[in-house]
């Protein structure tokens, strides 16, 4: 019976670690989409004059990208998967997941982590 139960609670904590879940993540997805939201509200539409004071290679892309007359852009999403990230000389790198969202309307910079043992 102990041998049941010892089996019972090994294979009850190798199925709690692998769940997926995490209130971190959670709570960082949530700030993510109110944000994004936010950010929408003060888009707008690039212009020729929002453009007219850059240099006439840059001016000539966003016309020849077709940018003019379109939302501009409000934010910036990385995903980096399988990074080194060392937190110290003495010590060996750590393998991460790292999600940035950038946003313009504040500015507001947010990075989520992601590691194992």
């Amino acid at each position: 019976m102990i041998l049941y139960a010892t089996v019972a609670l090994v294979i009850a904590i190798i199925i709690f670690f692998k769940i997926p879940y995490s209130s971190v993540k959670t709570q960082f997805q949530k700030d993510v989409q109110m944000h994004v939201k936010q950010s929408k509200k003060d888009a707008g539409i690039f212009t020729e004059e929002d453009i007219a004071h850059l240099p006439g290679s840059v001016q000539k892309h966003f016309k020849t990208a077709g940018y003019i007359g379109k939302p501009k852009m409000t934010s910036m999403y990385a995903y980096m998967k399988s990074v080194p990230f060392r937190e110290s000389n003495s010590k060996p790198p750590m393998i991460i997941d790292y999600t940035l969202h950038l946003f313009a309307y504040k500015p507001v910079r947010m990075a989520y982590i992601k590691t194992s043992m």
